[in-house]
């Protein structure tokens, strides 16, 4: 059975249009106000240089599978990654993306890729999406999840559809793969004060001035979040954001962290199609650090968008979330897809574009108050930045034992809509 969750499902209250629409952030708060001094800014400076080379080669592998065609790439849970070739690319696509995949670094550690032709094109795998989208829409009271599976060369989908309607929906939806059970579960990780008292130091009572990423939130209706990364809002200004995901709450909503102000949502765009909005605080600022124990942080370097497989060096961490509830961080789990679409039950629309990521025994790495939480690699003890959680899925199947797949909002999602890079310095 397979169980989508997202635990307190709130209204929602969206700010902005789609992605090509949305307007660019601005100054709103004491904090996101005021050159940088100098040396500060000779760090700044330092840090967007060693950002933009990362963006440079995400944007060379986006490129490289444009000019090739692959319309698709996925991992399954060993990290053995295939790439698609679109049906319609000339015959010599196929051999220059064989030569040229691993030179991508397309995968961890130079791991070997399987190219194939695809029976489909990017065309029809928009089409089914679309297909799949809509039918949701018509049934929200169901969970369902699905991304294209380059392996398998087809859409899987995965819910708790009843079969009446997976049959209409397998009908009408091109090629598509349907793992359903009504066992399966999609949630939202958010939590409520019953999860116990605030009251602490560390990630549970985080004072500031310099607040952290993964801290455990609450507002004041009793809903418990945690906060992402800490973002640079302006480059050449000492302004500071931080994140949490948009099914936490609604615009305006005031954060608290063990009874400290941590931030105000003043941005949240485009929800549920976008689930991570942004938070401003009073003159306090958001620190270069995640909390990923009760009383113990890490440094961030950098942040990009993960590969897919274990996206970090040979016997290194693998990739890791760090929750308010979960208290440390969770490691060891590969990412298996980078545009997955959940479908929460309740929620009239999907959120897109996420993340997909899993342990190889399936277990469970995020409970509920976890919602928001960074998720990411280590580096030589500290962090490189991937995205923010949303939510998972339980996915068991005749009564066998259960599955957690985990889903995040990427980084570069967090840029687009506000603007920005990491704080690292």
């Amino acid at each position: 059975m397979a169980v989508l969750a997202f635990g307190v499902v709130m209204a929602p209250n969206v700010v902005g249009g789609a992605a090509s629409a949305a307007p660019a952030p601005t100054p709103t708060s004491a904090a996101e106000s005021g050159p940088v001094p100098t040396p500060a800014a000779e760090r700044m400076r330092a840090a967007l240089d060693g950002q933009r080379e990362k963006d440079r080669l995400a944007e060379a592998k986006e490129r490289w599978k444009r000019e090739n065609g692959v319309i698709g790439m996925s991992a399954d849970s060993a990290g053995h990654v295939t790439a698609a070739v679109s049906r319609t690319a000339p015959a010599d696509r196929l051999a220059e993306v064989r030569a040229t995949v691993n030179a991508r670094r397309l995968s961890p550690d130079g791991a070997p890729v399987t190219v194939t032709r695809s029976t489909l094109t990017s065309a029809d795998i928009e089409a089914t999406a679309a297909t799949i989208i809509a039918f949701h829409a018509e049934h929200p009271e169901y969970g369902i999840s699905f991304s294209f599976d380059a392996a398998r060369d087809a859409t899987v989908v995965s819910g708790n559809l009843p079969a009446v309607l997976a049959e209409k929906l397998e009908a009408k939806a091109g090629k598509v793969i349907l793992e359903m059970s009504p066992e399966t579960l999609m949630e939202e990780n958010v939590g409520t004060s019953s999860l116990g008292a605030l009251e602490g130091v560390g990630r549970v009572q985080d004072r500031g001035p310099w607040h952290f990423g993964g801290a455990r939130i609450s507002s004041h209706d009793g809903t418990v979040c945690s906060s992402g990364f800490s973002m640079d809002a302006s480059p050449g200004y000492d302004a500071t954001y931080s994140t949490t995901a948009s099914h936490c709450g609604p615009l305006n909503t005031n954060w608290l962290s063990g009874g400290y102000e941590y931030g105000t949502v003043i941005w949240r765009v485009d929800f549920p199609a976008t689930d991570v909005m942004k938070l401003a605080c009073c003159s306090e600022h958001y620190g270069d650090r995640i909390w990923t124990s009760p009383t113990t942080t890490r440094k961030v370097s950098w942040a990009w968008d993960p590969d897919l497989g274990y996206n970090t060096p040979a016997g290194g961490s693998g990739i890791c979330v760090s929750g308010g509830k979960s208290g440390n961080e969770e490691c060891f789990a590969r990412v298996t897809n980078t545009d997955a679409t959940v479908c929460f039950s309740g929620q009239s629309a999907c959120t897109q574009h996420l993340m997909a990521y899993e342990r190889d025994n399936g277990s469970q790495m995020t409970w509920g108050g976890d919602s928001g939480s960074p998720v990411y690699t280590i580096d030589n003890g500290n962090v490189d930045a991937h995205g923010t959680h949303v939510g998972f899925e339980r996915r068991s199947y005749g009564g066998g034992a259960a599955k957690y797949l985990h889903y995040a909002m990427k980084y570069s999602t967090i840029r687009h809509y506000y603007g920005g890079v990491i704080r690292n310095w």
